[in-house]
């Protein structure tokens, strides 16, 4: 599952839509850091990845893999 959230995320930087995950405005990304009220099992999610610095951590990571295509193949495998 903490695959699937982070390519959902990295996905618009892999095809070229933005280089920003974090400012593409079709995602929840901000959502997670932010204290609105929203539908989105936040904490749920944060304690998937063992709170917002591993989750932000974890999608830097793979933003600065996003060029790999080997991480991709696996992706969609």
């Amino acid at each position: 599952m903490l695959n699937v959230i982070a390519y959902i995320h990295i996905n618009p930087v892999h095809h070229g839509m933005t280089t920003d995950f974090g400012n593409y405005p079709h995602s929840y990304f901000k959502m997670i850091f932010s204290d609105k009220k929203t539908l989105l099992k936040r904490d749920e999610v944060l304690d998937w990845f063992g709170g917002k610095n591993e989750f932000e951590n974890s999608h830097q990571a793979l933003k600065n893999h996003v060029l790999d295509k080997e991480i991709w193949r696996s992706f969609e495998e």
